[in-house]
C-alpha cells in the first residue's frame, strides 16, 4: 500500500506540479490550501507525511506545525516543510516549529522525492520502535513482579500494571515523588544511588516484618557516551518462596536427625529388650514382696523408655505406627503417668471418667505422646495453682457438642477436652481448629505441630482454646470405634524345639535364658547360611522356627521357604524392631506369628504357649 501525503499550500501551481512530482512516482497525494482544510482531510483520512508551505495567510506554516504537533493524534506525523528561502534563520525555524526537514521549493524531482522517501522510512522505524515498546509494555503489564524504569534524576520512564497496583493508582506515574516512603523503600529507590556509583547491578533482600521482597536494580547504559540512561529495577515478594525455603532446610535437619535417632533407637531397643526380659525372669524366682515392688518399677521405667525409642524410630521412619483398639480413658491415664517429668509435679489433673467404654483405633505410644505433649503445652501456660481437667465424651451427645458446629465434626468421634480449670466455663466460646500449615502463631511451636500431626493421621481433629498464643485449653477428637471380643487364651504345651536365627547378641542371651528356665530346646543361628547348612536336614525336629526379619542379612525369605518345604506344619514366629507394619503384613500372608521388638517374656510366652497349644 502506498504512502498517503497531504499537501498544503495556499498556492494552486505549487499544489500542482508538488502532487504531479509525488503521483508519478506512486504516492497517494491530498491536498489542502490552508491549515483549516488540512484539519479536515486529517479527521477523514489516514495520511502519512504533510509537506507545509511557510508562507500562507491567516496560519502560516511555522504556526500549523505547531498546532499540529500539540494534538495527539498527529504529532507523530513527520512534516517536511516547502519555502522559497533558504536563509539560515528561516531553516532554524522549520526545525523549532517541530518539522523534520525541509525542501527549496523550486528544487529538482529527484531531491523532493529523496527528502520524502527518507522521512517516510525513518517514520516507518520509528512507529515499529513504537509498536515493539507498546508490546513490550503489554508483556511487562501482564508480569506479575512490579517493574519501574527510573532516569538518574528520578524521572519515571515506565511503570508496568503491578506496580501501578502495588501504588494504589491507575495513573501515570510520572515522578518517583509519586510513591510513599513506604513504597520506595519496597521498590528500591534508595539504592539508585548505590547502582549509579558502582555501575553494576545488585540484588537484595529486604524484610518488612511478616513481607520479605526481592529487589534487583539494573543499570542500563549508553555505550556511545559511557553513561548510564536508566535503571530498571524489579522488585518481586519472596515471603511464601523464603517459607518454603526455611521448611526445606528445617526438613533437611530434622531428616539428618533421624538418621541419628533412628540408629540410636534401635540399639537402646536391643538392650530394653533385653532389660524387660531379665525383668520378667527375675520375677518368676523371687517372691518377696519388696523385691517385685521394686522390679515393677523398673519394668515401668523401662516400659517407658520403651515407649520414647518407638517414638524415636517412628520420627526415623524405621518403624510404622502399630494401630491397635485402646480404651480412651486408659490413653488419658497413660498419658498422665509419663508426665512426672515434664509437667509441675504439684499439678492436679482431674480426669472425669466416663463408665461408657469409648474405644478408638490409633498407635497407643504415638497419641500417648500427643496427649503428653498437650498436657505440657497447657502446663506452660497456666497459674501454678490451677488445675487441669479432662473431660471425655461422645459428639452424638449434643450437649457436649458445644462449642463446635455440627458441620465441624463428621461421624462418631470421641471428644478429649483438657482444660486449664479456671477457664473451664469459657468452652462456649469457639475453638480454633489447628491447621499447623497456615498458623504461625500456634503456642508450643513444634510440640503443637506434632500433635496436629499424629491426631490428623488418624482422621482425628485438634482444637486450640482462646488464644493461640496463650491457651486456656485443647479438644482432641478420634474417630470412635467398637473393640472386638478378645479370644480365650490357649493352653501352653511343652518339650519342644526351637531354632531361632538373630545375630542380636543380647536378645540371643536373654531368649536363651528364658528357653532354659522354661525348659524348652532352643538352637541359635547367627546368619541364614548357618541356619540352612546345619540344621535343614532336621527341619521335621523343630516345633517353632524364630526368625528376625527385620534384617535383610539374615536372608529370613530364604530361610522361611527352605524349612517350610521339609516341614508344611512348622510354626515360624517374625520378630523386628523396624518396619514393624510391613513385617505384620508379611506375616499374615505368611499366616506366620509376629511380636515386636523389645517384648516381656509374659507375652512371648503366651505367644510360644498359643501355638504349642494348637
Amino acid at each position: 500500500m502506498s504512502a498517503r501525503i497531504l499537501i498544503v499550500d495556499d498556492m494552486i501551481q505549487t499544489l500542482k506540479y508538488l502532487s504531479l512530482y509525488l503521483t508519478k512516482d506512486g504516492f497517494d497525494v491530498t491536498t489542502a490550501k490552508s491549515y483549516e482544510d488540512a484539519l479536515k482531510v486529517l479527521d477523514d483520512e489516514k495520511i502519512d507525511l504533510i509537506l507545509l508551505d511557510v508562507m500562507m495567510p491567516k496560519i502560516d506554516g511555522f504556526e500549523a506545525c505547531r498546532l499540529f504537533k500539540k494534538d495527539s493524534r498527529y504529532t507523530n506525523i513527520p512534516v517536511i516543510f516547502v519555502t522559497s528561502c533558504d536563509s539560515g534563520d528561516a531553516i532554524s525555524q522549520c526545525f523549532d516549529a517541530g518539522g523534520v526537514d525541509y525542501v527549496y521549493k523550486f528544487a529538482t524531482q529527484r531531491e523532493l522525492l529523496v527528502r520524502v522517501k527518507t522521512q517516510l522510512k525513518l517514520s516507518e522505524s520509528v512507529q515499529q520502535e513504537e509498536r515493539t515498546l507498546g508490546l513490550f509494555s503489554k508483556a511487562l503489564d501482564v508480569f506479575p513482579h512490579e517493574i519501574l524504569a527510573v532516569y538518574p534524576d528520578e524521572r519515571i520512564i515506565f511503570a508496568n500494571q503491578a506496580t501501578k497496583d502495588f501504588v494504589g493508582t491507575n495513573s501515570k506515574l510520572e515522578f518517583v515523588s509519586d510513591l510513599t516512603d513506604t513504597h520506595k523503600k519496597m521498590m528500591g529507590i534508595g539504592d539508585l544511588k548505590e547502582v549509579l556509583n558502582c555501575s553494576e547491578s545488585i540484588e537484595i533482600k529486604k524484610d518488612f516484618g511478616e513481607i520479605v521482597r526481592q529487589i534487583t536494580l539494573i543499570p542500563v547504559y549508553d555505550d556511545l557516551i559511557n553513561q548510564c540512561q536508566f535503571v530498571f529495577i524489579v522488585s518481586r515478594d519472596i515471603t511464601e518462596e523464603q517459607q518454603l525455603e526455611l521448611h526445606l532446610r528445617q526438613s533437611k535437619k530434622m531428616e539428618s536427625v533421624s538418621m541419628i535417632a533412628g540408629g540410636a533407637a534401635h540399639d537402646l531397643n536391643n538392650i530394653l529388650g533385653g532389660m524387660l526380659g531379665y525383668t520378667s525372669m527375675a520375677r518368676m524366682h523371687v517372691e518377696n514382696k519388696l523385691a517385685n515392688e521394686f522390679l515393677d518399677k523398673a519394668e515401668d521405667a523401662a516400659e517407658k523408655a520403651a515407649e520414647v525409642i518407638s517414638q524415636l524410630l517412628n520420627f526415623a521412619k524405621k518403624k510404622d505406627p502399630k494401630v491397635e483398639t485402646v480404651r480412651v480413658s486408659s490413653l488419658v491415664n497413660s498419658a498422665v503417668k509419663l508426665l512426672s517429668s515434664t509437667v509441675n509435679r504439684h499439678r492436679e489433673i482431674v480426669i472425669e471418667e466416663n463408665l461408657t467404654p469409648y474405644n478408638v483405633n490409633v498407635d497407643i505410644y504415638l497419641v500417648q505422646q500427643a496427649l503428653v505433649n498437650v498436657f505440657t503445652a497447657l502446663d506452660n501456660v497456666m497459674q501454678e495453682t490451677s488445675k487441669i481437667n479432662v473431660c471425655i465424651s461422645s459428639t452424638f451427645n449434643k450437649d457436649t457438642l458445644l462449642p463446635f458446629r455440627e458441620e465441624d465434626i463428621f461421624g462418631e468421634y470421641i471428644k478429649i477436652i483438657i482444660v486449664d480449670q479456671d477457664h473451664y466455663d469459657e468452652l462456649t466460646d469457639r475453638p480454633v481448629n489447628v491447621d499447623i500449615s497456615r498458623n504461625k502463631n500456634l503456642v508450643s511451636g513444634l510440640g503443637v505441630a506434632i500433635v496436629s500431626g499424629i491426631i490428623k493421621d488418624f482422621k482425628g481433629l485438634f482444637y486450640i482454646h482462646g488464644d493461640t498464643q496463650k491457651p486456656t485449653g485443647f479438644t482432641v477428637c478420634l474417630p470412635q470405634i467398637t473393640k472386638a471380643v478378645e479370644e480365650e487364651k490357649p493352653q501352653a504345651k511343652e518339650n519342644v524345639n526351637i531354632l531361632i536365627l538373630d545375630n542380636e547378641v543380647i536378645f540371643v542371651q536373654m531368649v536363651s535364658d528364658l528357653m532354659d528356665l522354661l525348659g524348652y530346646n532352643a538352637v541359635f543361628c547367627s546368619t541364614g547360611n548357618e541356619c540352612i547348612e546345619h540344621h535343614l536336614e532336621n527341619a521335621a525336629n523343630f516345633d517353632i522356627l524364630m526368625i528376625d526379619y527385620g534384617e535383610k542379612d539374615l536372608e529370613p525369605v530364604l530361610v522361611m521357604e527352605k524349612f517350610k518345604e521339609q516341614n508344611p506344619d512348622l510354626d515360624i514366629i517374625l520378630t523386628s524392631s523396624k518396619q514393624v507394619e510391613e513385617v505384620s503384613m508379611i506375616a499374615d500372608i505368611q499366616e506366620c506369628a509376629f511380636i515386636e521388638k523389645p517384648f516381656k517374656m509374659k507375652e512371648f510366652s503366651e505367644l510360644l504357649n498359643s501355638l504349642l497349644a494348637k
